[in-house]
């Protein structure tokens, strides 16, 4: 009776008989998706009536704010992969963490806050305290509101994520992490999903629901070190339904003008982690098994999707920029039709920008920073998963 369905599972996934050996240029390509996905979101910007288009967008396709945790669920899967030996540097770790993410975060704000001061209409002040607003935001120090740079939010869990696995390290207890943050996110739906959450005081985003997406991430990078599937695009394929089902069902829980908090919360906020945050591990261990790996992947196409999931963090940190840019003059166009036409070339430019921006000084201040201040060869600043019993470093970019 069950043979059938047990040749089938076999057929589908199998256990490793040696760990993985290869470049994960999939990765890199699911990091393109993700920060495609959030720009495709913030478009909406360059429209006269940003809510009013949000609405207009038919629910099962409105998820390209899941990029986002699409990204959470690969940072899991990375962190991982670079803290998988067991001789890990605790203080490597921390600054290349840092170092990866700091420096370019505070060019695109330092910016922002220059602007503020020279058109302060522009960039809205978000809280009732100005400097405590700017100081946090500055440093990525959790607050309710989105920092100066509104991406910024995401970062701040990605922080806390990091100093969590330090701190695990550091104690000599890394194999805890999912269980952890498993252990947060039940936490976080009793505070955050359960209780009254108007009458809960601001815990700092330590006890946060996306705690189960990291969570996620690790479990996938686990998995794959054990077991192959044999079948990648059945696995992408209910990914993708995963993400349209959680969709449809999270979007008309959302408010009048469809915008998302940057405080996951309520059971749109469960709904919204747990539903796309399965979508996207069932996506990546699905595409790190289609072959891309392997090389049956090749082409034009392929270099300049992996090119944009290397400068996928500059494009992150810019993007908004570029569209509020845009919208200056967008916004002042009556025609609807001709801006949403026009949208696609906006992506370009983005893009465009952010892969100039990667080529010409990400990848060179990181080499100056691993050099310089971590004692690292260029090539190990950030590392590309690869084998995830020796682990041979090589180079990575891109977030996470």
């Amino acid at each position: 009776m069950w043979a059938p369905l047990h040749t089938g599972f076999a057929r589908l996934i199998e256990r490793r008989q040696n760990p993985p050996l290869r470049r994960l240029n999939s990765v890199q390509c699911l990091r393109a998706l993700a920060v495609l996905m959030v720009v495709s979101y913030h478009l909406t910007a360059l429209f006269p009536d940003p809510a009013g288009v949000r609405r207009t967008i038919p629910a099962p396709l409105y998820f390209g704010y899941a990029g986002v945790d699409l990204f959470f669920v690969i940072s899991g899967f990375i962190i991982t992969h670079v803290t998988r030996r067991d001789d890990v540097c605790v203080r490597q770790f921390v600054l290349k963490r840092l170092f990866r993410i700091l420096p370019f975060y505070w060019m695109v704000t330092a910016l922002l806050i220059a602007l503020w001061v020279v058109f302060p209409e522009i960039i809205p002040v978000r809280g009732n305290d100005t400097t405590r607003f700017f100081v946090n935001s500055l440093f990525l120090l959790p607050q309710p509101e989105r920092p100066v740079l509104g991406v910024g939010w995401t970062l701040e869990h990605e922080l806390q994520f990091y100093a969590l696995i330090a701190l695990l390290l550091l104690i000599g207890a890394k194999g805890w992490s999912a269980r952890i943050l498993m252990a947060i996110f039940g936490t976080a739906v009793g505070l955050h999903v359960i209780a009254d959450t108007d009458a809960i005081a601001w815990d700092w985003k330590i006890f946060s629901l996306y705690s189960f997406q990291f969570a996620l991430g690790i479990v996938a990078y686990r998995f794959n070190a054990l077991w192959r599937v044999n079948r990648g695009w059945p696995l992408t394929a209910l990914a993708f339904a995963a993400f349209l089902a959680t969709s449809i069902v999270v979007t008309p829980m959302m408010g009048f003008s469809r915008e998302v908090d940057v405080v996951a919360q309520g059971m749109f906020g469960l709904l919204r982690v747990i539903g796309y945050g399965v979508a996207s591990a069932l996506l990546l261990l699905g595409v790190i098994n289609l072959g891309i790996d392997e090389g049956q992947w090749h082409g034009r196409l392929t270099r300049v999707i992996i090119a944009i999931g290397d400068a996928s963090f500059m494009i992150y940190l810019t993007h908004n920029l570029i569209i509020h840019a845009l919208a200056l003059f967008t916004r002042q166009w009556k025609n609807i039709s001709l801006i949403a036409a026009g949208s696609p070339i906006a992506i370009i430019v983005i893009v465009a920008l952010g892969i100039a921006v990667h080529r010409f000084l990400e990848r060179p201040l990181l080499k100056f920073f691993g050099a310089r201040f971590i004692s690292l060869r260029a090539d190990q600043f950030v590392e590309r998963p690869g084998n995830p019993s020796i682990g041979i470093p090589v180079r990575v970019n891109g977030r996470g």
